[in-house]
């Protein structure tokens, strides 16, 4: 005689069955994110900013790699343009500073430019920020007239304007200062010039001019930013910084500062660096972090905080078997979706 199953009991096995298929279904097509959308080891992000000293040039004991152009700069501070007037009187290193000064006729416009070539380290956009000390006096008091000192980057061919670092104007006697930072950005692998103008319009009296302590900063391309397999750490590296040539070495005990963020731009500090490589573990399983890393020189000079990186933290992949004990058996291809779908679940 043959057995039947009591009705309920099929109605339960049939139930289980459909609950079990819906789930697996809904989870597969409908519900949970994709695997590749939530990995558990996430990608290598992409490439961003480290920054290097580029140089920093003190005028002392000599003016190696300037070139002193006479009688042509860029016009006064706010403008972008370039003319050809008188030349300085006197145009050239002296005594461990730069210095320019104008001849004696009243109504005169003088002016020269201090040059020289760099390239922009890296690849992408580089920021750059530099600035300059600057001094200004009229020969024995006279009537000042007016004038300015402007620094600049311009072309390879020191002809096409790119961008201004920092300009000051002067009608009266200057105490030697130095100008606010300005920053810029530059294209990683080219050729540029940086321009210094002196300029002077003569009031009774020749102007002197001098300019001292140049520097500019650069951004090479070489933070890597990575979320080791089964850590929620942010791990950081990015290319070695050097000193230009002429410029202070890079600080001995701290020359990197590490930032973080959670949006950009990127401007909250979060430790020091004493090597290339920071490992953060204060991050947060499935959060994004913004950083960016500068360095300091031995006169703690620190260079632009760059256009952030970005890294998504994922919390620890982990494998998480869930039995499933059906009433009655699963075809092979549902088992075989379950299994990938349970050894993947992202974790909450």
């Amino acid at each position: 005689m043959k057995e039947y199953l009591p009705q309920k009991s099929v109605i339960l096995k049939i139930s289980r069955f459909s609950l079990v298929t819906i789930l697996v279904f809904s989870w597969l097509f409908f519900g949970w994110p994709p695997i590749w959308q939530n990995p558990s080891i996430p990608q290598k992000i992409e490439t961003a900013q480290a920054l290097t000293q580029e140089a920093n040039w003190a005028f002392t004991g000599n003016a190696t790699g300037w070139t002193f152009t006479n009688g042509s700069g860029t016009d006064t501070c706010g403008n972008t343009t370039s003319a050809t007037t008188n030349s300085l009187a006197t145009f050239a290193y002296n005594a461990n500073t730069s210095r320019g000064i104008t001849g004696t006729t009243a109504s005169t416009n003088y002016r020269g430019n201090i040059n020289q070539t760099f390239v922009a380290p890296g690849s992408g956009t580089v920021k750059v920020n530099g600035n300059l000390r600057v001094d200004a006096d009229v020969a024995g008091g006279g009537s000042w007239g007016s004038g300015w000192i402007r620094l600049d980057i311009y072309d390879s061919a020191n002809s096409t304007y790119v961008a201004n670092l920092a300009c000051e104007s002067f009608t009266s006697n200057q105490t030697a200062h130095d100008t606010s930072f300005g920053t810029a950005s530059l294209s990683g692998g080219t050729t540029y010039t940086i321009r210094i103008t002196l300029s002077g319009t003569v009031g009774r009296k020749a102007l002197t001019f001098v300019v001292d302590n140049v520097i500019v900063t650069t951004a090479p391309v070489g933070l890597v930013a990575t979320a080791p397999a089964g850590t929620t750490n942010a791990q950081l590296d990015w290319t070695t910084s050097t000193a230009g040539s002429g410029a202070p070495a890079i600080h001995g005990t701290t020359p990197y500062k590490v930032y973080r963020d959670t949006s950009s731009p990127v401007s909250t500090f979060l430790a020091n660096a004493t090597t290339n490589s920071y490992t953060d573990s204060s991050t947060a399983g499935g959060a994004t972090y913004y950083y960016a890393i500068t360095n300091l020189d031995t006169n703690s000079i620190e260079s632009p905080v760059p256009s952030p990186g970005r890294i998504r933290s994922f919390l620890p992949a982990l494998l998480i078997n869930i039995l499933f004990t059906p009433p009655i058996p699963l075809c092979p291809m549902l088992r075989l979706l379950l299994r990938q779908r349970t050894d993947l679940l992202p974790i909450k």
